[in-house]
């Protein structure tokens, strides 16, 4: 039986993206408050009010997906396991299938194009924020880069299960 020794749960929460993604919705909201509630026409008319709230009613959609996505690591006794809510299935990797394990520090934009789920130049990317990331090298070769924001925890974690960390 497995037993999970370390569990990271990151989303999509940093303030600068919540408020690009907020600031939208606001105006949206604005406009349809002055619109539907005054009777008032805000700037050229462009859109009428079902329209704009079918417009809303799909970005509050967007919005509730967006700042739902997760990325799940977990450490267990047998191997790594993680997940990228709702884009893929949890991948599950036993210890024996892992050639070299390492903390890493990256350039995200540089290195991978952004975040998420990324196919780059040093193989396949899951991140969600932050520069550092545990890379994986299973043993076909095929390289993989888990996100983190809590590096010296899973260090340790590792070092204690006897996986030489570099």
């Amino acid at each position: 039986m497995s037993v999970i020794l370390f569990e990271e749960k990151q989303r999509f929460n940093q303030w600068w993206l919540v408020l690009i993604l907020l600031i939208p919705f606001g105006i949206m909201l604005y406009i349809a408050s002055r619109s539907l509630l005054f009777n008032e026409t805000v700037g050229t008319t462009f859109i009428n009010n079902t329209a704009l709230l079918i417009f809303m009613g799909f970005y509050l959609i967007f919005l509730f997906y967006f700042f739902n996505i997760q990325l799940v690591t977990q450490i267990k006794t047998n191997g790594i396991q993680f997940v990228f809510r709702p884009f893929s299935d949890p991948q599950f990797y036993r210890w024996e299938e892992i050639k070299s394990i390492s903390m890493v520090q990256y350039a995200p934009i540089k290195d991978y194009m952004g975040w998420g789920i990324r196919s780059g130049k040093n193989g396949e990317a899951f991140t969600v924020k932050g520069n550092k990331a545990i890379k994986i090298v299973l043993t076909n070769n095929r390289s993989l880069l888990i996100g983190t924001q809590l590096p010296h925890e899973i260090e340790v974690i590792l070092n204690a299960k006897g996986k030489n960390i570099h």
